[in-house]
């Protein structure tokens, strides 16, 4: 007898995240909130980032390797998040270093990528790889590990140079590397107190340490509400998101001359780009606008200046509620006079 072939399963029903955990209708609700304390959920929604947590293995073929030798990390926490991507901290399956593993949005993970050309370029990219999940591919960045920004430094309890020397010196070598970066004909785009950090501290991957750093992350899950049996949650969406604000590897609190740039997501080959992005409070006067502006080395070194002030007062060059004021103000004075 031949076998009775059963028929096809309908498939399981699509319950769209909520906007309102009110809405009476089933639905899933994010508990955090979304874009400010972390990345926007609705880029998981539509496979945008790839959905992950701690304890996932992150692996593939290395891109830079000549036989693409297979490199495999396990996430052991969560470092941030940007624009275009997702930062965790791996440990290497392979080997005993721990690398900074950039996950990138899936628009933008493409082989002919631009920072990972460029971190090619600068020596600063350790493995790429593509991480597959479902039937997309991100594209995954190995950085070597940095200790708190400039900006974790100023707004936590991490102990700061009284004096001004020392924090002259750390802005001449910031200097030194922008000018150097420039000199391989790239812009970094996007300087800031975010996109500048310290060295680690020699202990920074012990247990004690790394519990330390991430104590203050905070998960937050998708709750099922509007109907009694709560669905499997859609293959997009991780089981939590992590939200954490200051979480910094352990930095090295006396030699503050070991500083670097981070972050070449809106890095640049050339001297100028136009509609270009950056952070607020840092943006050069023709980077100003809606939709970005123009941006060069000069802006770079605007920027650098910005964060030379951030460095010696604890201040903004503009603050965020008044440099739309003030940069009009000097846009005119400028169109005026030269």
């Amino acid at each position: 007898m031949g076998q009775t072939s059963l028929p096809p399963q309908p498939p399981a029903p699509y319950y769209p995240l909520k906007d309102d955990p009110n809405d009476p209708g089933p639905g899933w609700w994010f508990k955090g909130l979304s874009g400010e304390e972390c990345e926007r959920v609705t880029l998981y929604q539509h496979a945008l980032l790839c959905p992950i947590i701690i304890g996932d293995i992150l692996s593939g073929p290395d891109l830079l390797s000549k036989d693409s030798k297979q490199c495999s990390f396990k996430i052991i926490g969560k470092l941030g998040y940007g624009s275009y991507s997702t930062v965790w901290l791996g440990q290497d399956l392979y080997g005993e270093r721990c690398l900074v593993i950039k996950v990138l949005r899936f628009e933008v993970s493409t082989l002919d990528n631009s920072e990972m050309r460029i971190l090619r370029k600068l020596g600063k990219l350790r493995v790429a790889f593509f991480q597959q999940h479902n039937d997309r591919k991100y594209l995954c960045l190995g950085l070597d590990p940095l200790g708190p920004s400039l900006r974790i430094r100023m707004e936590t309890d991490i102990q700061l140079p009284s004096n001004l020397a020392t924090i002259l010196q750390s802005m001449e070598i910031l200097a030194k590397k922008v000018s150097a970066l420039h000199q391989q004909r790239i812009c970094h785009g996007d300087i800031s107190h975010c996109n500048v950090a310290f060295d680690l501290h020699n202990d920074a991957f012990t247990d004690e340490a790394l519990k330390i750093s991430f104590q203050d992350d905070t998960r937050f899950r998708f709750v099922f509400t509007g109907s009694a049996e709560e669905p499997a949650l859609p293959p997009g969406l991780p089981k939590y998101i992590i939200s954490n604000g200051y979480t910094a590897l352990l930095g090295d609190g006396t030699d503050l001359s070991k500083i670097e740039l981070l972050d070449f997501g809106k890095a640049f080959e050339g001297f100028s780009k136009d509609n270009a992005l950056g952070t607020e409070p840092y943006l050069a006067l023709e980077m100003h606008g809606e939709t970005g502006g123009h941006a060069s080395d000069k802006s770079d070194i605007w920027s650098l200046g910005c964060v030379l002030c951030y460095a010696l007062t604890d201040f903004y060059f503009l603050e965020r509620k008044e440099f739309q004021i003030k940069y009009s103000g000097i846009a005119l004075s400028l169109s005026l006079n030269f």
